[in-house]
């Protein structure tokens, strides 16, 4: 398969203008930032804390209403994941393939985003004049009929015959024109609707009733009969609408600027896809698809996805030999099948049919926009951006998460509840709790954070959970259709009903990362107490006793191997500065839109290690 990268410039660089914004920790700080804790060697700094604060779309409820122990609490979740990352870097997860697998998409996101700003955004500069026609113009709407066709001799015939007429005349006109092959649609024209900052100026300039002259376009030749124009001054003292104005041009002169550079880059490439080992891994991800949804389905809305534990049995199928593939070249660099796997597990790749030959197209179409991306990232490495200070400073953050959370998992194999302790527990220990806690909770699982942001999308505008739930149907083994576990003790409820226990009614908490990839909000619709034995069916509950149980494992070692690491590495807080810190209590859930397309999360997703740690042991380790 060979693509010529040309030939797909217009789709791409419209994906990619819509796609820029730049967030980054740096922005935040206008003054240099001050050292709230150090861990080591490393710093957790007030800009730093701020941004993962309020970035982050919830926060350990351990200690209720009280938002300085929040703060303190989140303080602690942060110095507990570099005290984890630290220790990963120890051990050589970072040089893992799987870890490799997870990372390598983020570095590359950022090298691009890196190189946009440095040949896109960087450049686009607003001159005095463009400012001026943007302001004479903004304030200006014009509604046209939109006349075109491919026969030249018909639309222009059309074009004398309207300019020749009154306005009222207009519609007999085009009535008898309407078997000539030529369409009509509406479209109103404000500033920056156009990609054509030339058209739209002539087009504002035209009077009511007034037809713009024939042009050659995408859609064929092209006129524009004005309908309607209406007219309001802009307030230019109102600084905030000047900025908006100003913007406008900014994002057409990035998207000229865009097309510019990729004709430039991309113009000449010639990329040979092989088709034969493209075949080989679009047959292993259909099989997987295949057998998540047996019954096949068909969806407009795109729901179909591989959730990560999908890839990870990909990856522990498909033998080293066959995965290490080369699907092209790009640059000097051979990109291989598990490249590719991970490209698309990054991007959250969907699909809205089982069907074979859809899942080949779309998978063929994803290569492509890989083969772009590849492109992209081996010339920002070639001008050296990966060692820019920005990046850097982004890629450190994510490292950190990202080591400190595969630490974690790795730790999960030695918490495992063996058939005789889950039989234990239910034969003495369950009914050897004074107060017990039962709880209703429903939840929502879902595989990817992207489907996690639209379910709180939802909750945002408006749309109850209780609706957003029961619109997914089953979701999660713990739940019926409607996402409710019914009342049960805690304990049977697994990490779930451990961290339940200690929400009010209510409340909506997550997104919570599970050990099988997915994400899960759950929302706590009854709580009781009660000191009665509880009524546990242990054939029916054993796996959620199982679970149970290896959640305390897991929580009674992720506390001690962090007070371990307290006493190895050292950490010292300024509990003074934490308390002037001033934040947002308005948690948000927030993408970063990344040049040259893509998006990720703003900051890392922080993993709530307060709800596993002891903080007030942990203070008694700190260092003076």
């Amino acid at each position: 398969m060979i693509i010529k990268i040309s030939s797909m410039l217009p789709s791409v660089i419209r994906i990619i203008f819509l796609l820029f914004l730049i967030i980054s920790c740096n922005a935040a700080a206008q003054k240099a930032p001050l050292t709230i804790a150090e861990i080591g060697k490393l710093k957790i700094t007030d800009s730093e804390f701020r941004i993962r604060y309020e970035l982050s779309p919830f926060i350990s409820q351990k200690s209720g209403t009280n938002a300085e122990q929040r703060k303190s609490d989140f303080l602690f979740s942060l110095i507990t994941e570099k005290l984890w990352y630290l220790e990963a870097l120890s051990s050589g997860i970072s040089e893992s393939q799987l870890f490799r697998f997870y990372y390598q998409p983020v570095e590359d996101i950022h090298l691009r985003d890196a190189l946009f700003k440095k040949e896109i955004s960087d450049k686009v500069k607003l001159s005095a004049d463009d400012v001026t026609k943007a302001l004479m113009f903004a304030g200006t709407e014009v509604k046209t009929d939109v006349i075109s066709g491919n026969d030249s001799a018909a639309i222009f015939y059309l074009y004398h015959e309207l300019s020749g007429t009154t306005p009222e005349k207009h519609d007999s006109v085009l009535v008898t024109f309407s078997s000539s092959g030529l369409s009509l649609n509406q479209f109103t024209v404000v500033l920056g609707s156009m990609k054509d900052a030339e058209v739209e100026e002539y087009i504002f300039t035209l009077k009511q009733g007034e037809c713009s002259y024939p042009v050659k376009s995408e859609l064929g030749w092209t006129m524009f009969l004005v309908r309607e124009k209406s007219s309001k001054p802009v307030d230019i003292s109102n600084q905030s609408e000047v900025n908006r104005i100003k913007e406008i041009i900014r994002n057409r002169k990035t998207l000229l600027k865009t097309g510019e550079y990729f004709s430039k880059l991309l113009s000449d490439v010639r990329i040979d896809i092989n088709e034969q080992n493209f075949r080989y891994i679009a047959e292993a991800m259909y099989n997987k698809i295949k057998i998540r949804y047996p019954e096949g389905i068909d969806t407009a809305e795109g729901k179909i996805i591989l959730s990560d534990s999908d890839f990870r049995e990909l990856l522990s199928e498909i033998p080293e030999q066959e995965i290490r593939r080369q699907l092209f070249t790009a640059g000097l660099n051979a990109v291989t099948i598990l490249d590719f796997l991970s490209h698309t597990a990054f991007n959250e790749l969907t699909f809205s049919s089982s069907g074979k030959a859809y899942v080949y197209q779309r998978l063929s179409n994803a290569v492509k926009t890989f083969v772009q991306s590849c492109i992209l990232t081996d010339e920002a490495r070639r001008q050296g951006l990966l060692q820019t200070e920005s990046v850097q400073r982004d890629l450190a953050l994510w490292k950190e998460s990202m080591l400190a959370h595969f630490l974690k998992l790795s730790s999960l194999d030695s918490a495992r509840a063996s058939d005789d302790e889950v039989k234990q527990y239910y034969d003495t220990d369950i009914y050897n709790d004074r107060e017990q806690t039962y709880l209703n909770v429903q939840i929502l699982t879902l595989a990817q954070l992207s489907e996690v942001e639209e379910a709180l999308r939802r909750i945002t505008e408006g749309t109850s959970f209780d609706q957003v739930t029961r619109s997914y149907g089953f979701t999660d083994p713990l739940a019926d259709s409607a996402g409710m576990t019914g009342l049960k003790p805690a304990a049977v409820l697994g990490s779930i009903g451990t961290i339940a226990a200690g929400l009010e009614l209510n409340e909506l908490y997550g997104p919570v990362r599970r050990e099988n990839g997915s994400y899960s909000l759950l929302m706590v619709k009854e709580k009781q107490r009660s000191s009665d034995a509880p009524v546990v069916d242990f054939e029916k509950d054993k796996e959620q006793l199982r679970r149970y149980l290896a959640q305390k494992k897991i929580t009674g070692f992720i506390s001690e191997k962090t007070a371990e690491l307290f006493k190895k590495y050292g950490v010292r807080v300024n509990e003074q500065l934490l308390s002037s810190v001033k934040t947002s209590d308005i948690y948000m859930f927030t993408h970063r839109l990344m040049g040259f397309g893509g998006r990720i999360s703003a900051v890392p997703l922080l993993d709530n290690w307060a709800d596993w740690i002891n903080i007030q042991q942990l203070k008694k380790e700190l260092l003076p």
